[in-house]
């Protein structure tokens, strides 16, 4: 990248597209900028993550099967939707997280804070919401509009 950014540099046509850019007010230069932050963070960063997480975590998923009712329990909370008058179907899909319990359990592993086995059980806490979002979005996408 840093090639073909210097080789517009050095032809010129950098320039002139910073000046149509603040011309017509487009910004390009920032677009650019969360274009490839955003390829660099979904395409690595984010993969490297996850990885570094699951090979921290122990395999002792079913020391605490208790804690599969964190999942269940935010199914059950995003499910009283229904209360308002929301499709229960559309709250079990926002139930579905794993960008919060994962932060979670990297945060807690590395303060200490977790028992041996609890990391693991609030992922598999975790990705009970997402199996139930996976069951949920077929009736859903049944659902006429």
């Amino acid at each position: 990248m840093f090639v073909v950014l210097r080789h517009f540099d050095l032809n010129g046509l950098r320039r002139r597209v910073h000046h149509v850019s603040a011309q017509r007010k487009f910004a390009l230069e920032l677009r650019l900028d969360l274009v490839l932050l955003f390829a660099i963070t979904e395409g690595f960063l984010g993969t490297l993550y996850f990885v570094w997480l699951g090979a921290s975590l122990d395999r002792a998923l079913g020391s605490y099967p208790s804690m599969m009712v964190l999942g269940l329990g935010a199914i059950a909370v995003h499910g009283a939707m229904r209360l308002t008058g929301q499709p229960v179907g559309l709250g079990i899909l926002a139930a579905a997280q794993l960008g919060v319990p994962v932060s979670a359990v990297t945060l807690g592993a590395q303060s200490g804070v977790l028992a041996p086995g609890e990391g693991p059980a609030i992922v598999l806490g975790a990705l009970v919401t997402i199996a139930a979002a996976a069951v949920a979005s077929r009736f859903v996408a049944r659902r006429p509009a």
